[in-house]
């Protein structure tokens, strides 16, 4: 987590020099995809949270949204999140909604889908972390952008959460995927 955290901000560090408004890593870019079993373990949970709150303030100065992909535990229970920055806050985390376990994937063994996750959490050193696979995201700047996000697999699901998200506003669909 702490050498994926620092290649994050270097990378964020190399879009704003190049003028980019709206950067989205890959899922689970913190900890990485291949983590197995690891993602049982607390140890790699609570250094991914530590290097989301290095990540929010290494970049606080930067007039990017980002948009990181890291594993979220709560109650219980282990989300595959979208989190989104932006200059030292965390706007809020959009957990995957359709998981795949079949041929190499094995996600439902480590993540709970996500469709029920609507709460506020305290995350990264942040209250009020609100967590939804319904949130558009809007730009005050700009009237006519706003966003959703979903993660690889949801794209592929008979009913994505990009055509809510549409239908709800959204002109921009960012998906996390590490493939």
């Amino acid at each position: 987590c702490v050498y994926n955290s620092e290649q994050i901000i270097s990378q964020i560090s190399f879009a704003s020099q190049h003028g980019a408004s709206l950067v989205v890593f890959p899922e689970l870019c913190v900890t990485g995809y291949t983590c197995g079993d690891l993602f049982l373990q607390n140890t790699l949970i609570k250094s991914a949270e530590e290097a989301v709150a290095k990540i929010v303030e290494e970049t606080k100065a930067f007039d990017i949204v980002l948009v990181i992909g890291v594993p979220i535990s709560e109650k219980h229970s282990l989300y595959n999140c979208g989190m989104i920055i932006y200059k030292g806050e965390i706007l809020g985390a959009v957990p995957k909604t359709h998981l795949p376990s079949h041929s190499e994937f094995s996600e439902g063994r480590y993540f709970s889908k996500g469709e029920d996750f609507d709460r506020a959490i305290s995350y990264a050193n942040q209250d009020n972390v609100w967590v939804s696979a319904n949130i558009i995201f809007t730009c005050l700047d700009f009237e006519d952008f706003s966003f959703g996000v979903e993660i690889c697999e949801d794209l592929w699901a008979p009913n994505p959460p990009s055509v809510a998200h549409a239908l709800h506003g959204a002109n921009v669909i960012v998906n996390l995927a590490a493939s």
